[in-house]
This record gives C-alpha cells, structure tokens and sequence, in this order.
C-alpha cells in the first residue's frame, strides 16, 4: 500500500515537472518566437522617428537626450508651417497645433513594467509661420 502511494505521488510530480519543463520549452520555441518576432520592436512609419529610435538605444530609464539635429534634417529651421505639416503628414505623424507651435511625438507601446520609449517634438514658428526653434527630446519613461 504504502509503496503504490508513494508510486502515484512519484508519478504526480514527475507529470508536473515534464508540463512546467513543456510549456518553458514552448515559450523558447522556434514557432513561439516566429510569431512574436518583431511585435515588441514593432518601429513606427515615420523615416524620422525610426532614425530618431535606432540611434537613441543607449540611455537609461528617466533621463533624456537631445534629438534636434535628427529632427531638423527633416525639418529644417526656416522652412514655412505649410511644408513642415505636409512633412509631418507624409511621415504619419501625429501632431497638434496651438497657435505658432506644433507638438508632435510619438510613445512606443511596450509591456507592462517595462520603461517606454518616446520622443516629444515642439516646433515653434515666428509671426510670419517659418519655423524658427527646434527643442525634441528622446527618452524612456519609468
């Protein structure tokens, strides 16, 4: 009685551990990882902001670098509100207008409790609407 016990119980455990080992082999397989591959460094359309994110890789969570000069290879200073909106337009990137200033950025979306890559883009224009100062900033929100 006592050795058909503990046969069972063997037996139990040896089931419990041989699933827990099969669903870690299925998270490391190679269909998992063809499915997941690239969903999590899913790049956004825009030329600019793909620039700005594969040349931004190497700062730690909560601080920022300046990305002007990405920005304004894009959008150069003195170029006129109309063509820094049709700019924006052919990069799909999203904007908002208040009066001589354009925001624009971009948020990447990650996992949960995972630091969040983003890029914040002010454009300010001069009263005649020719973009005259560039301030954009790439970082990772904790």
């Amino acid at each position: 009685m006592k050795h058909s016990k503990l046969l069972i119980l063997s037996a139990a455990l040896s089931v419990t551990f041989l699933s827990a080992c099969e669903v870690s082999n299925h998270e490391n397989s190679k269909v998992q990882q063809s499915t997941l591959k690239g969903k999590d460094n899913m790049q956004p359309q825009s030329p600019m902001l793909n620039e700005i994110f594969s040349s931004e890789k190497y700062i730690r969570p909560g601080q920022s670098k300046d990305v002007n000069h990405i920005v304004s290879k894009y959008l150069p200073i003195g170029s006129s509100k109309e063509e820094v909106i049709n700019k924006l337009n052919e990069m799909n990137q999203n904007y908002k207008e208040e009066g001589n200033i354009i925001h624009a950025g971009y948020r990447k979306k990650t996992p949960p409790m995972t630091p969040q890559a983003g890029v914040r883009i002010t454009l300010k224009f001069n009263n005649f609407s020719y973009l005259e100062n560039i301030d954009s900033e790439f970082s990772y929100a904790q």
